[in-house]
């Protein structure tokens, strides 16, 4: 499939030097942005009619569903006559739930001093999976947040 998109250069589509899975069609002051994602594609830009023209072509090369986005890995997308609102406090809250964060009191010292933390104890620390799984999606949350 990826191959394919290789076609749309003909179009006026140039890759992204910094993303190869993003194209990019410059036409006037106009833009339209391609973003290839797994099976999925965002088409995004101030040219409507080149927009339009863009999702003809393609479904004479794939079988496609005009969906509007509203979540992507993380972002929930909002969209009006401005612009976008990307927002990922749902990110967010799934993160809480998912540490069993929800509903707890604040303490002044987050962790018990007699429940043992490392392996060096004499009872491993269980849970570790979802300590990784958390820092993991904090590390993705700042990631996302400090790119935009």
């Amino acid at each position: 499939m990826f191959q394919k998109f290789f076609s749309i250069v003909s179009l006026g589509f140039v890759a992204s030097n910094h993303d190869s899975a993003l194209f990019v069609k410059k036409t006037n002051a106009r833009h339209i942005f391609l973003s290839l994602y797994n099976n999925d594609m965002i088409i995004s830009g101030d040219d409507f009619d080149g927009i339009a023209f863009l999702k003809i072509t393609l479904s004479h090369c794939f079988v496609m569903k005009d969906l509007v986005l509203l979540y992507l890995l993380g972002v929930e997308v909002a969209s009006s006559s401005k612009g976008y609102l990307l927002s990922q406090s749902k990110y967010i809250a799934d993160i809480f739930e998912r540490a069993q964060l929800i509903d707890n009191k604040i303490v002044d010292i987050p962790l018990e001093t007699s429940v043992p933390c490392s392996p060096s104890d004499d009872i491993p620390f269980i849970g570790y999976t979802l300590y990784r799984t958390t820092v993991g999606s904090l590390v993705y949350l700042f990631v996302t947040i400090t790119s935009w």
